[in-house]
């Protein structure tokens, strides 16, 4: 039986990895585009939830912070390597956002070879907890 009490928390917190997940984009590439975006779109919208899920926001997070990572996976979606491309010059913040990817360790990718050595192979996010207090 859920804990009354605990309830309004654990709506708070699916509200804050919304928030977060909606923040969570791709860095957009000029050649995206054309009958390939819904497609591409649904897998970033996967991996953005799939990281999200495994975000521990650090006691220090702030709105406006803002980190960008590199992602390189193989075609069948594991994670090779993940970088800070641009750092939120918190050590924290940007340890968080690896660690979340790191922890996915496997994504979901598409099986069309050239969608994936296009817009999968290397990737770049951006992590924006833009649903935090100033």
């Amino acid at each position: 039986m859920p804990d009354p009490e605990s309830e309004p928390e654990d709506a708070a917190r699916r509200e804050q990895l919304q928030a977060f997940a909606d923040s969570l984009r791709a860095v957009p590439e000029a050649s995206q585009s054309g009958p390939d975006n819904a497609e591409v779109a649904s897998y970033k919208a996967v991996i953005a939830r799939d990281i999200t899920q495994n975000w521990s926001r650090p006691l220090n997070a702030r709105r406006g912070m803002e980190v960008e990572l590199e992602i390189q996976l193989v075609p069948s979606g594991e994670l090779v390597q993940v970088d800070v491309v641009q750092s939120s010059e918190s050590i924290a913040f940007d340890a968080s956002a690896v660690r979340a990817v790191q922890k996915v360790g496997r994504f979901a990718v598409p099986d069309d070879p050239r969608l994936f050595d296009r817009y999968f192979r290397r990737l770049r996010l951006r992590f924006r907890p833009d649903d935090l207090p100033q």
